[in-house]
């Protein structure tokens, strides 16, 4: 197998294994950022070149790569090369494309592991105590890409723990997931977020 998924919510969890992954191939590491198809393609490039060791190319939180991204990193996976691997994390499965999902050696992390509560604690005060008006005033103060990136990851991470635990907030989760892919896209910031406080 050429590429692995490993799958979880605790980042250190999720990050000793890909340690031990790396070692198990004997494999040198190599990051890329994943997001846009930019990134894949200067990752397309970078590969071309053959390769003299076993690499391994770690791609993390692959979950906030947008479609298009995912969809042309496909074609990478579709077309080994010798000495090779991908190693890609998700927060979630449901969050990586079924087809990159079915090409990758599947690593789950338990999910009895506990997700930081406050990250728990403030996905749960976004969707079942705030109102839309305070939601609206809770993000207006938030200004930038990076912070706006960074809540609506951890608004996913908590509200995926409740929805393990109480089977509900589904569609509150895809709007989410929604926002973070349109903010990554470079869509405007403020906007995203104000229509996530009105459909989450």
């Amino acid at each position: 197998m050429h590429a692995y998924l490993v799958v979880g919510q605790n980042q250190n969890l999720v990050s000793a294994e890909i340690d031990v992954l790396i070692k198990s191939l004997g494999a040198r590491r190599l990051d890329y950022e994943l997001s846009t198809i930019d990134d894949v393609r200067q990752l397309k490039k970078s590969v071309s070149l053959s390769l003299g060791e076993p690499t391994a190319i770690v791609g993390l939180n692959f979950h906030l790569s947008s479609i298009p991204a995912q969809n042309a990193f496909l074609k990478s996976l579709e077309e080994p090369v010798s000495n090779l691997f991908y190693i890609l994390s998700s927060s979630s499965i449901d969050l990586v494309s079924e087809t990159i999902a079915s090409r990758c050696s599947v690593i789950e992390i338990s999910q009895t592991e506990k997700v930081d509560v406050e990250v728990v604690d403030l996905a749960e005060a976004f969707l079942t105590k705030m109102t839309i008006g305070e939601r609206l005033v809770s993000l207006s103060k938030i200004k930038s890409r990076d912070d706006a990136l960074l809540f609506v990851q951890n608004l996913i991470v908590g509200g995926h723990q409740i929805m393990i635990q109480e089977q509900k907030y589904e569609r509150s989760m895809e709007a989410a997931i929604k926002t973070l892919r349109a903010i990554r896209l470079n869509g405007n910031v403020s906007l995203q977020l104000t229509n996530l406080a009105i459909i989450a």
